[in-house]
């Protein structure tokens, strides 16, 4: 007789099952690839009772969800594995961005000592070619001018050139196609069953296209990022010394945005993640105020803000489209406040400028709420509170010993 199951970390386990690990790729048991083929199989008990993954639409984003039944434990548990690995995914974007700032950062406060005051007044339009609509005269200082120029140019060949459907090495009309027969996948199979395909048509398009295509890829988006920034900075006075520091940074950067981009759509359990796929306005403008006024008054001063991007993440891996703390708390990819007092504040955003939500929004999807998706454990369950993790807030422990407590100070007022 098997052991009964037990309701642990949000999932359905038997007693003598291994503990997911924090990290792992494959968040199954002993048989990674039996358990998943039981999971997509026909042959699978619970099959016809799953529905087929759907794509749902909002906000300029498609967030697709697998509409499965909510007590089927194969179904619990492959979902369960995927909240591990998107934490991890999560905290690698957080990392990339953060080196994303700080390499504009510093680019800036190089460029500065060349750059000079624009020749335009405060009344003057924004320079015909600048990625932002503000001219350089609204800045507290050109430093502030070349790294929102520069960061938004970035930013957009990112989400343009690298963070496409498939292989970036397939080009934009490639990738559609790519993307249109992945939708017809998508309305046929589970979702599982899609998510597999994806994965295994990215590897075929990488291993044909080599890395020389990628390399040379590579280059000229570095190469475009740079015409870009001239060509931004020419009202300005002043020479533009670009050191090959520069070019050697702004490559390691646009390598790392490929492999996490290959990661999301290849290693995290061939689950989709086209939430990534943010169409970019024809030009990034962070200093667009009203999106950022509301977002910073909505969630108050020193929190940080909750990107698209992230909030495509919880709607794709919800269970039955509740929110899911553990990668909502993980999804705030957003930053610092902009303009605090005269201190070189930063509005470092992953917010395209049509992305404006409303105080109502926010107000509902930060801080997070709990977890409530899970079905009521069945008759005859031994049901379980989740074991804490490190990252849980937890109070002090209470004291179960045997030993009486420590008798009061006699003689004192307390």
């Amino acid at each position: 007789m098997s052991n009964p199951p037990v309701r642990a970390n949000g999932r359905v386990r038997t007693v003598t099952e291994a503990p997911i690990r924090r990290g792992s790729n494959v968040p199954l048991r002993q048989n990674p690839r039996a358990r998943l083929a039981s999971a997509v199989s026909p042959a699978s008990s619970s099959f016809s009772a799953r529905k087929r993954a759907i794509t749902i639409s909002g906000d300029g984003l498609s967030a697709p969800l697998s509409r499965g039944s909510s007590t089927d434990p194969v179904l619990l548990e492959l979902k369960s594995g995927l909240l591990l690995n998107v934490g991890n995914v999560l905290d690698h974007f957080t990392d990339f961005q953060r080196d994303v700032q700080s390499f504009c950062d510093k680019t800036a406060d190089h460029l500065s000592r060349y750059k000079g005051t624009p020749r335009f007044s405060a009344e003057a339009a924004a320079p015909r070619n600048s990625p932002v609509t503000k001219p350089a005269s609204d800045f507290p200082s050109v430093e502030e001018f070349i790294y929102f120029i520069l960061l938004s140019i970035v930013n957009t060949r990112l989400y343009s050139d690298i963070f496409l459907p498939f292989h970036p090495c397939a080009g934009v009309d490639e990738n559609r196609r790519w993307e249109e027969e992945y939708r017809n996948v998508i309305d046929r199979d589970l979702q599982l069953q899609a998510a597999a395909w994806r994965a295994k048509t990215y590897n075929i398009i990488e291993d044909s296209v080599g890395a020389s295509t990628l390399n040379a890829l590579l280059d000229k988006i570095s190469q475009s990022i740079v015409n870009d920034l001239i060509t931004s900075l020419q009202d300005l006075p002043g020479e533009l010394p670009l050191s090959k520091e520069f070019s050697r940074e702004l490559k390691s950067l646009l390598n790392r945005a490929y492999k996490w981009n290959r990661s999301i759509k290849v290693d995290v359990l061939k689950y989709d993640f086209e939430i990534f796929v943010v169409e970019p306005s024809s030009r990034w403008d962070p200093l667009q105020m009203e999106p950022f006024e509301r977002l910073r008054t909505a969630i108050g001063a020193g929190a940080r803000v909750v990107s698209p991007v992230a909030l495509g993440i919880i709607g794709s891996v919800s269970l039955d489209g509740a929110r899911v703390s553990h990668v909502q708390r993980k999804a705030l990819v957003l930053v610092d406040e902009w303009f605090v007092g005269n201190a070189r504040g930063r509005a470092i955003s992953t917010v395209p400028p049509a992305y404006n939500p409303s105080r109502q929004q926010l107000a509902t999807s930060y801080p997070p709420k709990p977890i409530s998706a899970l079905p009521p454990a069945p008759a005859g369950t031994v049901t379980t509170q989740p074991r804490a993790t490190p990252s849980m807030s937890m109070s002090p422990p209470k004291n179960t010993s045997s030993q009486p407590p420590p008798e009061k100070p006699k003689g004192g007022c307390c």
